[in-house]
């Protein structure tokens, strides 16, 4: 059976004590895209994560709209800051991904409704 494949937004402090630890623990996951607006910074975690769980390099990118990945992902974690919560669920809902969202959805509640 192939992998689940994972991409993660946000790469902070939840992230990496959270999420991606978690996450290695499932030989079956394969975090496969991070995104993040410090590319360089991600790359460093990237690394240094990688090696330490023995996984693959995650293809680092900067914004959702870089996100067409080759085979595509079956969920995506939000890790990122609140005021990003509604844009990054929303696209992974109108691609058809699975979502991982600790709370809130979004900060004014009317991009709910949308």
């Amino acid at each position: 059976m192939p992998p689940i494949r994972i991409g993660i937004v946000g790469v902070g402090h939840i992230a990496m004590t959270q999420h991606l630890p978690a996450l290695a623990t499932h030989e079956d996951v394969d975090v496969s895209i991070w995104v993040s607006r410090n590319p360089g910074r991600a790359m460093e975690l990237a690394q240094s994560w990688s090696t330490a769980h023995d996984r693959p390099l995650p293809r680092i990118v900067t914004n959702l709209t870089q996100l067409d990945p080759d085979p595509p992902l079956d969920a995506l974690v939000i890790s990122s800051p609140t005021q990003s919560h509604f844009e990054a669920a929303r696209w992974a809902l109108i691609t058809n991904l699975h979502v991982l969202l600790e709370k809130p959805m979004t900060a004014p509640w009317v991009e709910a409704d949308t």
